[in-house]
């Protein structure tokens, strides 16, 4: 009976040290899973800073063009009155 005893004790022993394992190596995941989450959200914050930048960048370069025809000319001596 004391042999079954000290068998159970060791097995309880083990099964206790994996699960100490288990939870070191959870523990380690759940610290790399936080440090990608915050890397993503530095990456999506870039992302948004570069396409509001793009946008900015676009509307500047969208400025209207003016072009001048002149269908006629004038002449403006002192000689000819100018036109009202």
């Amino acid at each position: 009976m004391d042999e079954i005893a000290k068998s159970q004790t060791a097995d309880m022993r083990a099964s206790i040290g994996e699960a100490t394992r288990a939870a070191t190596a959870m523990d380690a995941i759940a610290v790399s899973m936080a440090v990608s989450v915050e890397s993503v959200k530095q990456s999506v914050q870039i992302s948004k800073d570069i396409a509001n930048q793009q946008k900015l960048v676009g509307e500047l370069q969208s400025r209207a063009y003016l072009s001048v025809q002149f269908e006629r000319k004038l002449n403006v001596d002192s000689a000819y009155p100018s036109p009202t």
